[in-house]
């Protein structure tokens, strides 16, 4: 009988300490959850708060459009570094010693360290990229087989929207060689096919009018100029007028210029081949 009793109190003392410290665990989990998420939420606002003065200063400049970048880097940095201080307390609570977890070179070390080679290599890409300022948010680009207008650079990756309105994310690390349109002017041409027996000087005059105009609207960096005759035979006259705009607007720009041009030749009752 005494030690039927004995047995069960010792039993129901182990299960009552077991059943203590899963709770407590569990409360400081839930601790350290709440902490992380509000931690985030007031470094995210006052990161925010920090940036939007120099974002308003000069909303549309290249100058903003890095603040823009840094922003970005900014909050990935601090959202990685909050969640590994996190995860770090939470094995604290669970009883667990990161230390050796952390440091331990057995098997599943070297395998984590094989695996986190790709994340550190993306990393350092990422902080390449910004120190030699490769592109900066809002800027038009080609990267990795994509073109488009940067969204968004964080520590490991980079989002980017192309033409057709998909959102591509891609590794830092996978970024090899950048051609960044926004840095300058872009060439812009376009070609105009005549009736050959057309009064040529009157053409280029009619269409120099309706390019003036163009740039005027458009705001090109340089408005197209005439630049010669690119083909010819007995039927028609090729003319070519060259100029720059930004690359974003390269394609507007084209197709705004063929209609001004055929609108222009058709007011003065000269046809296009």
């Amino acid at each position: 009988m005494l030690k039927t009793a004995f047995s069960g109190k010792f039993w129901s003392g182990i299960l009552e300490k077991a059943g203590a410290g899963v709770l407590d665990s569990a409360g400081d989990l839930i601790k350290i959850v709440l902490l992380y998420l509000i931690a985030r939420a007031l470094i995210f606002k006052l990161i925010d708060k920090v940036v939007a003065p120099a974002i308003a200063r000069e909303p549309a400049g290249p100058q903003s459009a890095r603040v823009k970048t840094l922003h970005g880097l900014m909050r990935s940095v601090a959202g990685y570094l909050l969640f590994f201080i996190a995860a770090i307390m939470a094995l604290r609570a669970l009883r667990v010693d990161p230390v050796p977890a952390l440091t331990t070179a057995g098997v599943a070390g070297l395998a984590i360290g094989f695996g986190a080679q790709r994340l550190v290599r993306d990393v350092i890409s990422g902080f390449f990229i910004l120190l030699e300022n490769q592109y900066s948010v809002g800027e038009y680009v080609t990267m990795a087989g994509v073109t488009g207008i940067v969204e968004e650079m964080g520590m490991r990756i980079t989002r980017i929207r192309d033409d057709a309105g998909k959102l591509n994310i891609i590794a830092n690390g996978d970024i090899t060689t950048v051609c960044n349109h926004s840095r300058g002017a872009v060439s812009v041409s376009v070609d105009i096919s005549v009736p050959a027996d057309s009064d040529l000087e009157k053409v280029i005059g009619i269409l120099n009018q309706a390019e003036e105009e163009l740039a005027t609207e458009r705001g090109m960096s340089s408005p197209l100029k005439y630049e010669g005759v690119t083909a010819m035979d007995a039927a028609k006259l090729t003319l070519r007028f060259s100029g720059s705009c930004d690359a974003v607007a390269l394609e507007d720009v084209q197709m705004a210029a063929r209609q001004q041009f055929r609108d222009a030749l058709r007011h003065a009752g000269i046809s296009l081949v």
